[in-house]
């Protein structure tokens, strides 16, 4: 038997049933209109960002974008930009030669580019394993440092006898885990973190890997040299952006013009239009229990043994 957050069943299923996001919270639509740049490729629906919504449970924040078209990732890549902190600190310069500065610091960037190259990235000064020992909070950055996100799990050490070195053990949190959470799905995988489905784009994020300590009164990680260690957030705003990949990597396709996106949420990026999700905190979780699927093959094997 397990538990999972959310109470009667799962907020999300990670499966492109619309109707979970039917009460989801809009962060950004786009009514019609064409995109940013047309590259005249036939893939330019692909591109076309159409609505960006986010809603939550006790273990997770959940995003879903949509866009005109379905989703093609030789054609069309995207990057979710997070500020989870507010106080106008985070990196604001994107990656991959999009030439785009975010008009909100961003502490978190989702770079969407197909199964097994989706990541999560951080911002270099949010980052808890390269400012280990360093008060960890996020600065105002225009540079454009995104790093992978890396957790130790054993340090390095030496034998009580000092004959021998053990190195310390890393291993990164960046990389985004294809699949559904629906059983009956044949890409069914608990410890999926997003999911594609025709024109439709979800994501599960703990929040432990968002540096939210404690979702049920909106903590998030924020060292300060006063000593202490978390503030509370006003809520996690997001943009999105999509580009064409150039075919010789990750990077965009440059467009000819000022930047080289081919669409973006909102459109322009223009700061008075984006929305920040919020919560209301709670002192009980709910949960639901359900049966894993190891108890029906224990089932029937013992139902086979003799009495």
């Amino acid at each position: 038997m397990a538990a999972y957050p959310g109470y009667p069943g799962k907020v999300v299923t990670l499966a492109g049933r619309r109707e979970e996001w039917h009460d989801a919270t809009l962060l950004q639509e786009k009514r019609g209109g064409a995109p940013l740049h047309r590259f005249g490729d036939g893939r330019d629906g692909a591109r076309t960002l159409v609505r960006l919504s986010a809603r939550h449970d006790e273990g997770y924040l959940y995003l879903c974008l949509e866009t005109a078209e379905p989703v093609d990732f030789s054609a069309a890549h995207y990057l979710i930009g997070l500020d989870t902190c507010g106080a106008k600190a985070g990196e604001t310069l994107l990656p991959f030669a999009t030439n785009v500065r975010s008009p909100l610091g961003l502490t978190f960037l989702i770079h969407l580019a197909g199964e097994g190259t989706s990541r999560i990235l951080v911002s270099r000064f949010y980052d808890k394993y390269l400012n280990e020992g360093l008060p960890v909070r996020p600065v105002p950055s225009d540079t454009g440092e995104w790093v992978v996100m890396q957790n130790i799990t054993n340090h390095r050490r030496i034998s009580k006898d000092g004959t021998r070195f053990y190195p310390s053990r890393v291993f990164s949190m960046s990389g985004l885990r294809f699949g559904s959470l629906d059983p009956r799905s044949s890409r069914f995988d608990s410890l999926a973190d997003w999911h594609v489905s025709g024109t439709l784009v979800e994501l599960r994020l703990p929040w432990g890997l968002l540096n939210v300590t404690d979702p049920s009164s909106r903590q998030v990680l924020w060292m300060a040299e006063q000593g202490t260690k978390t503030r509370t957030t006003d809520g996690v705003a997001a943009i999105a952006c999509s580009y064409r990949p150039s075919g010789e990597g990750l990077s965009a396709l440059p467009t000819g013009g000022r930047t080289n996106l081919a669409d973006a949420l909102p459109a322009g990026l223009g700061p008075d239009a984006i929305r920040r999700y919020q919560w209301e905190g709670w002192n009980h979780p709910l949960y639901h229990t359900y049966l894993k699927r190891s108890y029906y093959l224990y089932r029937d094997v013992l139902g086979r043994m003799p009495e």
